[in-house]
């Protein structure tokens, strides 16, 4: 096996690996993984594009989750009787 240095994909022949690299196909590699069907994407904000548009029930729910209000934390209302 014949694996590219760059990506990491292996080829049966060097002369497939030379040409994976001399046609453009590789592109290195890419740390930025959907983590729902794990594609990888040059950047991380083309990774969040892909999940929003591609899975967008888990994106909102990610929304929700993130952004829910922790009950500790909620400040009290304050009256008017509190600024007399």
């Amino acid at each position: 096996m014949f694996p590219c240095e760059k990506c990491g994909k292996s080829f049966r022949t060097s002369d497939g690996r030379r040409a994976h690299i001399r046609r453009g196909y590789c592109r290195g590699r890419h740390d930025n993984l959907c983590p729902i069907c794990e594609g990888v994407y040059k950047s991380y904000a083309g990774m969040r594009q892909h999940v929003k548009k591609s899975h967008p029930v888990q994106y909102n729910q990610g929304l929700e989750e993130r952004y829910e209000k922790d009950p500790s934390q909620e400040q009290a209302e304050l009256s008017e009787e509190d600024f007399i």
